[in-house]
């Protein structure tokens, strides 16, 4: 049976809004970590956020307990589940959130 092409959809439009690569480094597991950001989102919550490399394995995580320390304009908190954990996150707004920013 041949091959069959199939016609992928281009993107004409980046899926984020703002966006900006940082490096994290854990110390201590299961503790907050400040990831402060340039990002400008209208609320904190509208920060997202994806692993794209860490140095060990483990889970970055956000603390959604009732005690959490709450993000804000420039700042994240974000934790890891393995100490002396190194991750690289791409921080970005969605692209809706942008859009917003500047009507």
């Amino acid at each position: 049976m041949a091959n069959q092409v199939v016609a992928a959809t281009s993107l004409t439009q980046l899926p984020f809004g703002r966006f900006e690569y940082v490096r994290v480094a854990f110390g201590t597991a299961n503790t907050d970590m400040a990831v402060e950001h340039h990002l400008q989102a209208p609320s904190p919550n509208q920060v997202c956020y994806i692993v794209v490399q860490q140095s060990a394995a483990g889970s970055v995580y956000v603390d959604n307990s009732v005690t959490r320390r709450l993000w804000t304009s420039t700042a994240i908190y974000l934790r890891s589940n393995t100490a002396n954990l190194i991750a690289t996150l791409l921080l970005f707004t969605p692209v809706n959130v942008i859009s917003t920013i500047h009507q």
